[in-house]
């Protein structure tokens, strides 16, 4: 009697006692360990390291049969490496690598994908998965030569995400740009993800230096939603970066409407009006923008020098011990605050701030001679 004929006996026998035959796995000859109970990993090792000589020995997977709901599912997906017709069951695979996945077990799921990937099939999504493997494994080219390979099959928007955030994390913003374009041609984009796409375009070309490419992108996304103050606030950055000051001011103004807290928008202000020479708006306006976020330097020192020109000290000196107060501020702006201090007759604080200077800085030639001048005024009281 043939095995064919001993399966037939079997599967219906386990019909008859409300069994099913899932499938038959041959054990390869020679062996002669216990059959233990496995994962399906180490059956497809075995499978793929078995010679083609005939076998003896099989492992039979059974079940209890389902309700005829659960088993019409099942049939259209048993819940076995092969179908009846010898074609490997890529969404059972599938299942059980992104169960291993989501378990932590990256390597195994890994080398399931690895043998679905030999198959020829869902090249693309294989792909893909395998590079999501690599990432969790924070091998990141791995992921990225696997990402890449994935999009020449099968262009997916989440790939092109994380692709795009892998370049981001690089520093390779020319290459995101254009890795998020090609991402644009995909056909059903939703409206916000379009968007979304057109503004990341446009941060990565104006990080670039490529003005043009950037403005096209944030109009783009500005008519997708016209009340993004974000992308308002950016295009006012480019228009200023082109000294073109008036039309500066009215993307900056256009996002104050949408949102009066873009402290990017009210600092954007600030430099419209240092353009024309308008010290005391400017002054005001970078105190408004550090009022609502005060973790930016760039905006300390515009306001820094702005009090000194028109000779009003108190809001720069306030700001500016709360920056320091709150970040790791460089000794520059320490220096700086002790002579905001002294101009305010605060010479106590000041004397206090310019020896921690010269802690960190003790041969500061200006520190030093800050210092003495403000021993002469010792024994003033502080306004």
């Amino acid at each position: 009697m043939t095995a064919e004929n001993y399966f037939e006996i079997i599967k219906k026998q386990l019909q008859q006692n409300e069994f099913d035959l899932v499938s038959v796995i041959s054990i390869p000859p020679h062996s002669d360990r216990m059959v233990q109970a496995r994962t399906l990993q180490d059956i497809i090792e075995e499978m793929e390291t078995s010679e083609s000589e005939p076998t003896m020995k099989y492992l039979l997977q059974i079940k209890p049969k389902k309700q005829d709901s659960i088993r019409q599912a099942t049939h259209q997906h048993p819940e076995s490496i092969f179908f009846p017709n010898g074609k490997i069951n890529i969404y059972f695979l599938t299942k059980n690598a992104d169960i291993l996945f989501n378990s932590g077990e990256y390597q195994l799921a890994k080398n399931i994908l690895k043998y679905i990937l030999r198959s020829g099939e869902q090249r693309g999504l294989t792909l893909y998965k395998i590079g999501r493997c690599f990432e969790a494994e924070n091998k990141i080219p791995e992921a990225q030569i696997n990402y890449e390979e994935s999009l020449n099959f099968t262009p997916m928007l989440e790939c092109y995400q994380r692709l795009g955030a892998i370049l981001l994390s690089q520093q390779k913003d020319e290459a995101c740009a254009e890795l998020f374009e090609r991402a644009l041609n995909l056909k059903d984009l939703k409206k916000e993800t379009r968007f979304e796409l057109h503004k990341a375009c446009g941060n990565c070309w104006a990080r670039s230096q490529k003005i043009q490419e950037a403005e096209k992108h944030f109009q783009a996304a500005l008519h997708l939603d016209p009340s993004s103050d974000t992308i308002c606030s950016n295009l006012g950055l480019l228009a200023l970066q082109n000294k073109k000051i008036s039309e500066a001011r009215r993307y900056f103004q256009d996002a104050l409407i949408s949102n009066p807290k873009n402290y990017s928008a009210l600092s954007g202000l600030g430099s419209c009006s240092l353009g024309e020479n308008n010290k005391v708006q400017a002054h005001d306006y970078f105190a408004q923008s550090l009022e609502i976020k005060i973790e930016n330097p760039t905006v300390i020192l515009h306001l820094i020098r702005c009090a000194y020109e028109i000779k009003s000290y108190a809001t720069a000196a306030r700001l500016l011990e709360a920056y320091i107060l709150k970040t790791d501020a460089n000794a520059d702006l320490i220096y700086s605050l002790a002579g905001l201090q002294l101009q305010l007759g605060k010479i106590e604080e000041a004397h206090a701030t310019i020896v921690r200077f010269l802690s960190m800085e003790p041969h500061h030639t200006g520190a030093q001679e800050l210092l003495e001048t403000i021993k002469k005024y010792s024994g003033i009281k502080a306004s």
